[in-house]
C-alpha cells in the first residue's frame, strides 16, 4: 500500500486536519528524528529520512494546491463582489446623472416661450405638478419636445398658482402642452365670450377650488384682462349653450368632471367669468359664434 493513500482517501475537511497534524508533528520531531538530541544518535536511517522527506513534500506540495485553489477561489469571489458594488455604484451615479439632466433640461424649458401677434416673447411660469396625475405630468414633459404655433395669450389664475399659455386648438397635444382656444368663439382680448379647454389632471384641476367672486387674467401683447367668476356649473359634454356669447364680455373654462373620475369622465364642469364694466356684447359676436359653431363637428373633448 502507498503511503500517500490514507491521506488521499480522506474526506476534505479531514484533510486538513491531517495537514494540520503533520505539521505540527514535523516541526517538534524533526529534530530528534533526524539530528538526534544531545548525545543520542538519530533515531531514523537515511533511508527512513528520504522516505518521510518524500512523503512530506508530496503532502506540502498536495496541501499548497489546496491552498492555491482555495486563494483563487477567494480571489474570484472579491473580484465578483467588487464588480458587483462597481455596477451598483455605477448604477447609481448614471440615474443620479440622468435625473439631474433630466432636471436641467426641465429647468431650461419651464419658462415656455410663446410669441404674440407681433412677435414679442411672452412667458410662462413652470407648472405646480402638486396636483396632477403622473400621466398627465408625463405627457406634459414629453410634449416640450414638439413645436406649436405661438401662443395667443396666457390665462393666470392667482389663487390656484396658474399660469398657462393659450394654444389655438383642442387636440391632444395642445391640452397637454397649455390649455386650448375653442374654435369659434372669441379669442383672448375680443369681445365675446372666450372658451378655453383643460384637462382636470394637469392645468384645470384647481379649477375645483374655485368660487364665485374669484378673479382671472388673461393676458395678451396689447393688454391684461380681468375676469371674475360669477358661474360655476355642470353640464353634458353635448351642451355647447355655455359656448354662447353672454351680456358682457367674459370667459369660459371648460374640463371634465367628476375629476378624479376613473376613465373618460362623463361630465362638463364649467367656470364662466366676466369683465366688469365692459361693454354689452354686440350682435357680431353671436353671429360669429353661431357661424364657428359650423366648423365644430363634435363638443369639446378634454378627458
Amino acid at each position: 500500500m502507498n503511503g500517500a493513500e490514507p491521506y488521499a482517501a480522506q474526506p476534505p475537511l479531514k484533510r486538513v486536519e491531517m495537514a494540520v497534524s503533520i505539521d505540527s508533528f514535523a516541526i517538534v520531531a524533526f529534530p530528534v528524528l533526524f539530528e538526534g538530541r544531545g548525545n543520542m544518535p538519530p533515531l531514523l536511517s537515511e533511508s527512513a529520512i528520504w522516505w518521510f522527506s518524500s512523503h512530506f513534500c508530496q503532502h506540502s506540495v498536495r496541501k499548497g494546491q489546496g491552498m492555491r485553489w482555495l486563494r483563487q477561489v477567494e480571489f474570484l469571489l472579491l473580484v465578483a463582489g467588487v464588480l458587483m458594488l462597481a455596477f451598483y455604484a455605477a448604477s447609481r451615479v448614471r440615474s443620479a446623472a440622468l435625473s439631474n439632466a433630466e432636471l436641467q433640461r426641465f429647468k431650461t424649458q419651464q419658462r415656455v416661450l410663446v410669441t404674440g401677434p407681433r412677435g414679442v416673447a411672452l412667458s410662462t411660469a413652470a407648472p405646480d405638478f402638486s396636483l396632477w396625475s403622473e400621466k398627465r405630468i408625463k405627457e406634459y414633459q414629453e410634449s416640450l419636445a414638439a413645436q406649436f404655433t405661438p401662443a395667443i395669450g396666457i390665462l393666470r389664475i392667482p389663487k390656484i398658482n396658474v399660469e398657462v399659455p393659450v394654444l389655438e386648438g383642442t387636440d391632444d397635444l395642445i391640452l397637454n402642452r397649455g390649455v386650448g382656444h375653442v374654435n369659434g368663439t372669441a379669442y383672448p382680448g375680443e369681445n365675446g365670450n372666450v372658451a378655453i379647454a383643460g384637462h382636470r389632471d394637469g392645468f384645470f384641476r384647481g379649477l375645483k377650488d374655485l368660487v364665485v367672486g374669484d378673479k382671472i387674467e388673461m393676458i395678451t401683447l396689447q393688454q391684461t384682462e380681468t375676469y371674475v367668476i360669477d358661474r360655476i356649473t355642470i353640464v353634458e359634454p353635448t351642451d355647447v349653450s355655455v359656448l354662447q356669447p353672454r351680456p358682457h364680455s367674459s370667459l369660459t373654462l371648460i374640463t371634465c368632471y367628476p375629476f378624479y373620475f376613473i376613465g373618460s369622465a362623463p361630465q362638463r364642469y364649467i367656470v364662466q367669468a366676466f369683465i366688469k364694466d365692459s361693454p354689452i356684447t354686440s350682435g357680431e359676436a353671436r353671429v360669429g359664434f353661431e357661424r364657428g359653431l359650423g366648423a365644430m363637428s363634435q363638443p369639446v373633448v378634454t378627458r
